[in-house]
């Protein structure tokens, strides 16, 4: 029990800052649950409580960008209720490719910090549309989430700060709305196949909401000091992930 609220703790911490708290708190919930949909589904209550207790502080802060965040939100949302869908099938091929696809996209951000600083520059251009780029990364961000889950917030808060003009905070803002809905959807489809441990979902929700405020905070006043550090951070959990499997 200390361990799930531990590691709770640093993965809402994490999770609310660019995403990836399941990459700690879906091994956890795998050492009590087995490798089943079960872990995936109860992982979710986690990611659930994770992004509303981040997406609080950043609209008390008000930096969400809610016209963009909605939009892409939609489309992962129905990529997630697909994807959690068709977990059995697809998880395990798409995984691995997905891991590997996001661990060259960080190696690509790490040698080339211009396009982060371009990302930054661009949010006072104008009103963005949602382009069929922007669709696509929303159905594939939603649908891995909902599937497997580990670096999907991740990989939303990456297509949004590469897509839409809303700078660093914006971009992690606005990706706990699409993360929030593909975890309450891919919840509420898991439950409905049965694949949810409510009990151990209450202790790792508690934790990882906890962590994800404090991560939120720090987020809000120093994005551009420890978005590096997180990526260095988020780029070990994948690379780890990827070697054991």
């Amino acid at each position: 029990m200390l361990l799930l609220i531990g590691g709770g703790l640093a993965a809402g911490f994490i999770d609310s800052i660019i995403g990836g708290g399941g990459l700690i708190a879906l091994p956890l919930a795998m050492l009590k649950l087995g490798i089943h949909p079960v872990a995936i589904g109860t992982n979710k209550i986690g990611g659930v409580c994770s992004t509303f207790a981040a997406l609080a502080v950043y609209g008390l802060g008000r930096r969400v960008p809610w016209a963009i965040a909605l939009k892409f939100a939609v489309w992962v949302g129905i990529g997630s209720v697909a994807g959690a869908s068709l977990s059995r099938v697809v998880a395990p091929f798409y995984s691995v490719m997905l891991v590997i696809g996001t661990c060259l996209v960080l190696a690509t951000m790490f040698a080339r910090k211009r396009i982060i600083k371009a990302a930054e520059a661009a949010r006072h251009e104008r009103e963005w549309a949602l382009t069929p780029t922007a669709v696509g990364l929303g159905l594939l961000c939603g649908f891995y989430d909902g599937a497997w889950g580990p670096g999907g917030g991740t990989f939303m808060f990456l297509a949004l700060l590469y897509v839409a003009p809303i700078g660093l905070v914006g971009a992690m803002a606005a990706a706990k709305i699409a993360n929030f809905a593909s975890a309450f959807l891919a919840v509420a489809t898991y439950a409905y196949q049965g694949n949810v441990n409510w009990s151990l979902g209450a202790v790792l929700g508690v934790s990882l909401g906890a962590g994800a405020v404090v991560g939120a905070r720090l987020a809000l006043s120093h994005a551009d000091r420890i978005l590096t550090p997180m990526l260095a951070v988020i780029t070990a959990l994948l690379l780890w992930k990827l070697a054991n499997g």
